[in-house]
């Protein structure tokens, strides 16, 4: 029997050998891709952390086949995957037949592979939603205090088989980036998939969400938010200036500046180079976030040291540009620590670092 040590160690590689199977570097499929306890951990990390479908394309693109429990698998995520795009889908034609201006923002950043819920981001008044979702059949789910702060409401739609979270004008653990959420939408850009126009953010906006969203409150990075941010940082022609700008302009300097860090250590560790531009060393807050290491499941961060630093950094920032609504709002994180932290232990199976 594997030791728990031994394990551990085999679920940080196998995360390794994702990412680099994801992001197109050699790979010796007789050496790395095959034996008899390689495909049940490969469903289970994939699939836990948001790249299950886009691993077995590139298997497939390798001319690799997994042994039957693995294709049923993907076959089940891919069914259940295009059943919520068609669930996003219909909400977005309602919201645009109703004139309500809306935004998935992270719906279609991971495709084929997709979460296990949609966050939808409105700019309208409940009752200007409501033939939205009187259309769709919505049921609204029970939410707790951090849903009220965070002006989050959960619903269930007929044949989505994921819960809808409805945003009302803002984003941010306690809802503290209304403004952010109004540039977001400003600057929302079209993109085909599957012979669909879907709206999504600019990749700068989608890299300081990263910054608003992955880190703040969260005990874990999944492989999926590593995969885009290093692709983001390879590919695309990012305009620095206004991430810089905005960072600093809506209060998540340290956000992005902690997340960015632990994808360069990431980067580093797998493929032996950093992937950041030279320059934001001296412009982000990137050092003192702890080391960021593959352990039950996830990525997992010092999340006491993070979430503590990114709670004052960000109050401070919204003090500082006389933002006292959302200062107001950050002023409740402490409130919502204990509940957030044990209820994301509940869900990640993990425990506090």
């Amino acid at each position: 029997m594997s030791r728990p040590a031994d394990q551990s160690s085999a679920a940080a590689a196998l995360s390794e050998l994702l990412l680099r199977l994801l992001l197109g570097s050699p790979i010796d499929p007789d050496r790395e891709l095959k034996g008899p306890d390689f495909w049940d951990p490969l469903l289970h990390v994939a699939g836990g952390n948001g790249v299950l479908l886009r691993a077995a394309l590139a298997l497939d693109c390798l001319g690799v086949e997994g042994p039957p429990r693995f294709l049923v698998g993907v076959a089940f995520e891919r069914q259940r995957a295009k059943a919520l795009f068609a669930g996003v889908q219909a909400v977005s034609r309602m919201c645009s037949r109703h004139q309500v201006v809306h935004l998935f923002p992270k719906a279609f950043q991971h495709y084929p592979d997709i979460g296990q819920d949609a966050d939808l981001l409105v700019f309208a008044r409940p009752s200007e939603l409501a033939p939205v979702l009187e259309a769709l059949r919505a049921e609204p789910r029970p939410g707790g205090f951090s849903n009220w702060v965070a002006a989050t409401v959960r619903y269930a739609v007929p044949g989505c088989p994921g819960p809808l979270d409805v945003q009302f004008g803002t984003l941010g653990l306690v809802g503290e980036h209304a403004r952010f959420a109004a540039q977001l939408v400003d600057n929302r850009t079209c993109r085909m998939i599957d012979h669909s126009t879907v709206l999504v953010p600019a990749v700068e906006d989608q890299l300081l969400l990263q910054g608003v969203q992955r880190i703040f409150g969260r005990l874990s990075l999944r492989i999926a938010d590593v995969l885009w941010a290093i692709d983001a940082l390879r590919h695309e022609r990012l305009d620095w200036d206004y991430v810089l700008d905005t960072a600093g302009r809506v209060g998540v300097r340290h956000g992005i500046g902690c997340f960015l860090s632990y994808i360069e250590q990431i980067h580093r560790r797998v493929f032996g180079t950093g992937v950041l531009p030279p320059a934001l060393q001296r412009q982000l807050p990137l050092d003192g976030w702890g080391t960021i290491g593959f352990r039950d499941g996830r990525y997992r961060f010092p999340a006491l040291r993070a979430n503590l630093r990114l709670s004052l950094g960000a109050f401070e920032s919204k003090l500082a540009r006389r933002d006292w609504a959302a200062a107001a709002r950050l002023s409740l994180v402490p409130l919502l620590g204990v509940t957030s932290t044990f209820g994301r232990l509940s869900h990640e199976g993990g425990t506090p670092r």
